[in-house]
């Protein structure tokens, strides 16, 4: 077979079958990275963000963490042979999982006002959106007046009874800006 021939049948396999999945993977995966959902900002956090907002297909939602199935795990991790364990096995069989909820718009709504009002009393360091978060630099005297002042609304999370229709449960290292909270002060 000469070079050209088998050249031209490559060509012609590469443009039919090899470049159409290749062109489809890299579709998929780049629509899979724009749509990965974004922690913005944690309203509860204990070691890690308990809850919060987040960022889904394009619309705020609750997320709230499976904090029983973590400790669950981890327990379970604990109380194997430790020298058998390495860092690889806890972060499978330790992984920190996040329920998502879509809740009614006018308390999303709240919410959000609620961390504005956080945001200019007390400061940035609960969000996650790296062009949003600030180190916390205020002075005790000045974010205790958040917590002092009674007429403020603060609706951190949706109140009890709120009707919350779960979306879809998903891994922490699935969140885009998940680690932010590890430079947190």
């Amino acid at each position: 077979m000469d070079i050209k021939r088998f050249w031209g049948n490559f060509q012609e396999l590469y443009i039919k079958i090899i470049k159409p999945i290749l062109m489809r993977n890299f579709s998929l995966k780049l629509q899979e990275t724009m749509n990965r959902p974004k922690l913005l900002w944690h309203a509860g956090f204990y070691d890690f963000p308990l809850n919060g907002v987040a960022e889904y297909e394009g619309r705020k939602v609750w997320f709230e963490a499976d904090e029983d199935l973590y400790y669950e795990n981890i327990q379970k991790y604990e109380l194997k042979d430790v020298s058998t364990n390495s860092d690889e096995e806890c972060d499978e069989e330790c992984m920190l999982y996040y329920d998502l909820y879509d809740i009614p718009a006018d308390v999303m709504q709240d919410i959000v006002d609620s961390h504005k009002i956080f945001q200019e009393m007390v400061g940035y360091h609960c969000d996650h959106d790296p062009s949003v978060y600030q180190p916390c630099v205020k002075p005790y005297t000045e974010f205790i007046l958040y917590y002092d002042d009674n007429t403020l609304k603060k609706i951190c999370s949706p109140p009890k009874g709120t009707s919350m229709t779960k979306i879809t449960r998903i891994s922490s290292d699935n969140f885009e800006w998940y680690g932010r909270y590890l430079y947190a002060c």
